[in-house]
C-alpha cells in the first residue's frame, strides 16, 4: 500500500478537485484498495479477464455455498447478454446501478458495461458514487466529515458491514501515508 500504487495519484487529484476532504480520501482509497484487491486498477469482480471467466468463478463458489449472502446470482447474462457483475475501483454491480451511475455521470453504461472499467469513469464512480450516495444510499460525509472519521461505519456508503474493520484499517494507513491527521 503507498500513494503510487496503480491509479491512486489519479484518484488523489480527482479526489480533491471534487472537494473531498483528507480523510474521507483516506477512505475511498481504502475501499478502492479492498475492492481492486490491492491493485489500485478498475477490474472486473473476481479479478478475471472477461465475463465468461467471472461467470464461471461466481457460479462455481455459488453452487459451492461460499457466497451465503447472494439470494439470487446476479453476475449471470440477462436475456440482453449482459453481465451485471462488479466492475471498477468500487464494483458496481446490478443493472440498477449501470443505470443509475450512468445517469449521474452522463453516459450510458449500460450498452457496453465495461466502460465501468475505463479509469475515468471508475474513478468517478468511486468518488461520485461515495460521496453522494449512490450505491447504498448513505454518502460518505455522513460518517466521514471535519468532525468525525468512523470508517467503520462508513462501509455502509458500499456494502452494508461487509469487511469494516480490514477497509477501517486501511484508511487509518492511508490517512498516515496522507500525512493528515484527521
Amino acid at each position: 500500500m503507498n500513494l503510487t500504487l496503480g491509479d491512486t495519484e489519479e484518484i488523489i487529484e480527482y479526489a480533491y478537485d471534487y472537494g473531498c476532504l483528507p480523510n474521507q480520501l483516506a477512505y475511498i482509497l481504502a475501499t478502492a484498495y479492498h475492492e481492486s484487491w490491492a491493485t489500485m486498477k478498475p477490474i472486473r469482480e473476481t479479478r478475471a479477464t472477461n465475463d465468461k471467466e467471472v461467470i464461471r468463478i461466481l457460479d462455481e463458489a455459488y453452487a459451492n455455498g461460499d457466497l451465503s449472502w447472494v439470494s439470487s446470482p446476479y453476475w449471470r447474462k440477462d436475456k440482453a447478454g449482459k453481465a451485471w457483475y462488479g466492475r471498477g475501483y468500487v464494483q458496481l454491480t446490478f443493472k440498477y446501478n449501470y443505470i443509475k451511475a450512468g445517469r449521474n455521470l452522463n453516459i450510458d453504461l449500460t450498452t457496453d458495461p465495461d466502460k465501468a472499467l475505463e479509469t475515468t469513469i471508475a474513478k468517478k464512480t468511486l468518488v461520485e458514487g461515495m460521496m453522494e450516495g449512490w450505491f447504498t444510499g448513505r454518502a460518505l460525509p455522513a460518517y466521514v466529515s471535519h468532525s468525525r472519521s468512523d470508517y467503520f461505519n462508513a462501509r455502509k456508503v458500499v456494502n452494508g458491514l461487509n469487511k469494516a474493520t480490514s477497509i477501517k484499517n486501511h484508511a487509518v494507513k492511508y490517512q498516515r501515508l496522507l500525512g493528515k491527521e484527521c
